[in-house]
């Protein structure tokens, strides 16, 4: 499998319809899915994509929408994309002939055009010149499916016609359709009959990729006997004959699927002894080797992200389990007098010699070579690029056993719990949780502040400055200077303020239930002034020597500014363009107490009682 080449799958279907006189349900269209899910994605090395969206049911808004947007966005040059669709599908003549059409499951056949998709229109986000793919497979398990690979075929020739010449990303487009024209496809029967056929596959080619136009023969041979009655048809539009849709998997894999569990439980084990780093691994690594998993926020989720690295197959010499192994090495080698022990490094370098004699092709040197370009050069980019930002909490402390967000429960004078996430502001969880559930005195609060940002430092690429921002009850302003933390930076000792950027937040303001209320309206203020365009009014903001009134600041002013320097006071033109603005203040040595941000996501709410423990 060529390495620089990624392999997407879209797979979905309708499985209800609200017109069953018309168009019955069809509960095989589930067995589908998760057949061609699991064929694609452990045989051939795909990854399933806008799964969120485009799975059982989807409507025809996403259909439309969802697949142009992430063409012109996500994929590389080299790209290769299947697309598969099961569910009704329907001819019909009209002023082009005949139309093919999938039914959706608010459908109803006498307005289908307002509900039901012109199979063609699938082709459309093809015509993009920001489209970036090189080949794509449409596989359109319907009845009368051969009138839309018709349809998909002649609007991809059209476009490699008006495109030739002009441009050299001109793209190969496939189509299997399940049926002949009007022909019926039958439940389970193609999806079914692919994964046979695939299974027992046993190609002569040598250029490693399965023949389209072969598969589809064997299919249609196979469906003589089992369903005489069901014909599938295969068309292109192309100016390139090779397809790589199938990189053909070598025998080999099977005893890699049947070991593979046992040494991801090993790795898991060593992972889970030594959790207070693990999140920060897998996510990072996810991050840098540009997959599109969901970062892991917990022990079962790590799990499952490593199943996945293990159902990857061997790519140029690299296996993305090892390499995720390897990752971790170095990652933690140059840290290991903060945040790793030589032994735990010396189990994974056991647990590599383990695994590469059971996967075969893999060589260890390759990978080393890999993951040392991700890790200087990826994930360094990437921190640099997509803003960090620590999420310090400082939560009142209460006696009920599980703390819910919320301020019920009887405080405990002058304790408070501190937790900390590692935030990415494009990603919906935290790439790391650094510390749960750690009680704090009120009088080293500063101490423990300083002592997590450190660590947290220590696990970013050099040169690295995240921002912070630190969530705490109003009543705290008046008693802590925050900001003026003495923290030892370059072998001197300065103020937090100095060192980083820093955002400090009411955390009632973040989690009152009454705050919800005006939320949309506070947030409407938020972007005004975020995008500069009107005058700062009284009505948005506040800022002063000292705090105004906690309940003012909560439900009124969309930034709340406390400034510690009583002269020269802020003024509303140092206002004008902000964010920038607070950054030039600090350049300044002017400080800045309190500053809303709720633009930026928030952390987590879930249960502060969890396994991911820092005591």
């Amino acid at each position: 499998m060529n390495n620089s080449r990624k392999y997407y799958l879209i797979a979905c279907g309708t499985k209800d319809y609200d017109y069953k006189d018309y168009y019955p349900d069809l509960p095989s269209v589930e067995n589908d899915l998760h057949r061609v899910d699991e064929l694609f994605t452990r045989r051939f090395g795909y990854e399933r994509i806008l799964k969120d969206k485009l799975n059982i049911n989807p409507t025809k808004q996403d259909i439309t929408k969802e697949f142009a947007n992430w063409l012109k966005e996500r994929p590389d040059e080299d790209s290769i994309v299947v697309f598969y669709y099961s569910g009704h599908g329907e001819a019909r003549i009209d002023t082009n002939g005949n139309e093919h059409y999938l039914m959706f499951k608010d459908t109803h056949p006498d307005t289908f055009r307002d509900s039901a998709l012109p199979t063609k229109s699938l082709a459309h986000p093809l015509e993009n010149d920001e489209r970036k793919i090189s080949q794509i497979l449409y596989i359109i398990d319907t009845c009368n499916a051969q009138a839309g690979s018709i349809g998909i075929t002649n609007f991809a020739e059209n476009i490699i016609i008006k495109k030739s010449g002009k441009t050299k990303k001109l793209i190969h487009v496939c189509v299997i359709a399940a049926s002949l024209e009007r022909r019926d496809a039958y439940p389970n029967v193609f999806s079914e009959t692919l994964e046979e056929i695939l299974n027992q596959w046993n190609p002569q080619d040598t250029n490693g990729h399965i023949d389209i136009k072969q598969l589809v023969n064997k299919i249609d041979n196979k469906l003589k006997i089992s369903s005489p009655n069901q014909t599938v048809n295969h068309r292109c539009a192309s100016t390139n004959d090779q397809d790589y849709f199938l990189p053909f998997v070598p025998k080999d894999l099977q005893k890699w699927k049947e070991i593979s569990s046992e040494l991801v439980d090993k790795l898991w084990n060593i992972l889970t002894k030594n959790h207070v780093n693990s999140l920060c691994l897998i996510n990072s690594f996810l991050l840098a080797n540009q997959r599109s998993e969901e970062l892991a926020e917990n022990e079962v989720e790590l799990r499952q992200r490593l199943n996945s690295l293990a159902t990857k197959p061997v790519s140029d010499q690299v296996c993305s389990l090892i390499a995720f192994s390897q990752w971790c090495i170095n990652i933690s080698e140059p840290m290991r007098n903060v945040i790793s022990e030589p032994i735990w490094i010396e189990e994974i370098k056991n647990w590599q010699t383990e695994t590469l004699e059971c996967r075969l092709n893999a060589d260890l040197a390759k990978i080393n070579s890999y993951t040392y370009e991700t890790t200087n050069e990826k994930f360094k980019s990437i921190a640099k690029s997509d803003q960090l930002r620590i999420q310090v909490q400082i939560v009142p402390k209460n006696d009920n056993e599980y703390w819910e967000g919320d301020n019920t429960g009887l405080s405990i004078k002058n304790k408070y719990l501190l937790n900390v996430n590692l935030r990415m502001r494009s990603k919906k969880h935290p790439l790391r949780h650094f510390a749960r559930d750690i009680d704090v005195f009120i009088e080293n609060i500063e101490g423990e502040i300083s002592t997590i940002i450190k660590k947290v430092q220590s696990s970013l690429p050099p040169e690295t400055k995240p921002e912070i921002e630190i969530f705490l009850p109003l009543t705290l302003l008046t008693k802590k200077t925050l900001e003026k933390i003495p923290y030892r930076c370059d072998g001197k000792e300065k103020s937090l303020g100095e060192v980083y950027v820093m955002f400090i937040n009411s955390y009632e303001r973040c989690f009152d239930n009454d705050f919800l209320d005006i939320l949309g309206d506070m947030k409407t203020k938020k972007q005004a002034l975020w995008n500069n365009d009107g005058q700062l009014g009284c009505e948005n903001y506040y800022f002063g020597s000292v705090p105004s009134d906690g309940d003012e600041i909560v439900e009124n002013f969309a930034i709340a500014v406390w400034s510690q320097e009583v002269n020269p006071p802020l003024n509303e033109s140092e206002w004008k363009q902000w964010p920038q603005t607070i950054r030039t203040l600090r350049q300044q040595n002017r400080e800045i107490t309190l500053f809303w941000d709720d633009l930026y996501p928030k952390p987590s709410k879930d249960k502060l009682k969890s396994q991911w423990l820092e005591r």
